[in-house]
């Protein structure tokens, strides 16, 4: 009985340790995906500072199926948007955990493109030990707006 008593106590310990070693890996999966998406927002916010509004426009609207931002080095350093989305295999990918993916889509309307853009980013990942089609996603929503916007008189302000 004392035996039986031992063996229950050891593997409900063993199975309480496994699924908390499990949650750990999972938050810090989620956080390490959480990471790199809002950095992708930050490069996206940081195209648009650095560039007219319709440089950034046209660099967006380039890729209608979605994108991730890349730093591009050259005459000067700076993010600019890449068709598709980012995984760990994607060159200069910041993406560390395994099956992981980074994609910003703006489903905004042409002509509430003149003063900003409407983006959703969506990150997504399988979770450590979990199977292919069960994958854990969050979603980001921001507005980016023409810091520079002057409509014209009798025009509506920015929607």
């Amino acid at each position: 009985m004392a035996l039986a008593l031992l063996s229950f106590v050891l593997l409900s310990s063993t199975a309480l340790t496994a699924d908390a070693f499990r949650t750990g890996q999972l938050a810090t999966a989620r956080l390490q995906v959480a990471s790199v998406a809002e950095e992708q927002l930050e490069a996206l916010r940081s195209f648009r500072d650095n560039n007219d509004w319709n440089t950034f426009s046209t660099g967006v609207d380039a890729f209608p199926a979605g994108f991730h931002m890349v730093l591009q080095s050259g005459a000067s350093t700076q993010w600019v948007p890449s068709g598709g989305a980012m995984t760990t295999s994607t060159s200069g990918s910041t993406l560390t955990v395994p099956t992981s993916t980074v994609e910003i889509s703006s489903t905004t309307r042409v002509l509430d493109q003149l003063c900003g853009f409407d983006f959703t980013l969506i990150y997504s990942f399988v979770e450590p030990g979990d199977v292919a089609s069960n994958r854990a996603t969050g979603t980001i929503e921001t507005r980016l707006a023409d810091l520079k916007y002057d409509p014209l008189p009798g025009h509506a302000l920015c929607p």
